[in-house]
């Protein structure tokens, strides 16, 4: 089954991304990791949970982009490491913003340390994403980069129709 057009287009740049050196692609990461950090902190504690965009509030945004980070970074890594996916683990987070943004940037930090030490044995293992299909692990960082960026986005377009 051939992919809508904008997600093709997703597909296509995650695939294209992957190809990069590995520095490349940390620095993707880090980049909208900053940027959405950096949208997350904009809000004042009575906007936080305020319903801004939807059903979404910052602080539900934010929760949302740590846990699917914190999965995908735990992923990436045992698939970069072993050729394994890992076992399921539920992670309890915190739930103010402060407390979300600083696990987030734990995660994403021992990311970038341990996935240095990735060799290419295992670079061609691929677990499937609900709409993009089978990716590999360079190509699901990747994907942590896009869904990071994405929600900045949202983020900042909550901030900017207060």
């Amino acid at each position: 089954m051939a992919l809508d057009p904008s997600l093709q287009a997703t597909r296509d740049y995650v695939a294209e991304q992957a190809r990069r050196p590995l520095e490349e692609v940390i620095d993707l990461v880090e980049r909208d990791t900053v940027r959405l950090h950096t949208a997350a902190r904009v809000f004042s504690p009575s906007e936080v949970e305020a319903s801004l965009d939807g059903d979404w509030s910052p602080l539900s945004c934010v929760a949302h982009i740590v846990a699917r980070s914190m999965m995908r970074a735990r992923e990436v890594l045992y698939v970069a490491l072993s050729g394994e996916l890992p076992p399921a683990e539920d992670v309890p987070l915190p739930s103010e913003l402060e407390g979300l943004l600083a696990t987030h940037r734990e995660a994403i930090d021992s990311l970038y340390i341990h996935v240095r030490d990735a060799t290419d044995d295992f670079r061609s293992f691929e677990w499937s994403h609900p709409a993009f299909g089978p990716m590999t692990w360079p190509e699901w960082l990747v994907f942590i980069h896009v869904h990071i960026a994405d929600h900045a986005g949202q983020l900042e377009r909550m901030a900017s129709a207060r």
